[in-house]
């Protein structure tokens, strides 16, 4: 999984930074044989306005997924990055979940077929 960190108007300190991966890696660590590339971008929106305006945007591609796109906003970016990095691994199971779905679905009905056949 190659992820990478865009500050945006922030300061990414080297704290942020190593908060930032340890969240990511650990939200995605179920799905990180089908995740290629998670993109994080950082953002302050109001600058030094202050208020709920700090911004981290999880984009992710992999394979048997969709890209996914999780945004959080918050007075905090680690809040911003726990809830998204959350959020992101919420919707990267259910997405290889529904991907993998019709194939349990058809197992499921042919094994019902056969039960329903030999009695």
């Amino acid at each position: 999984m190659r992820l990478v960190i865009k500050p945006r108007g922030v300061e990414l300190t080297d704290e942020l930074r190593a908060f930032t991966a340890r969240r990511i890696h650990f939200a995605l660590s179920r799905a990180a044989d089908v995740v290629r590339r998670v993109d994080v971008t950082l953002a302050d929106v109001n600058g030094p306005r202050g208020g709920v305006d700090k911004v981290c945007r999880i984009r992710l591609a992999g394979r048997e997924l969709p890209e996914i796109i999780v945004e959080e906003r918050d007075a905090s970016l680690e809040v911003a990055v726990a809830v998204a990095a959350g959020r992101m691994s919420r919707a990267v199971l259910r997405a290889l979940d529904r991907s993998r779905a019709p194939y349990a679905r058809a197992a499921a009905g042919a094994s019902r077929y056969a039960r329903s056949e030999a009695g």
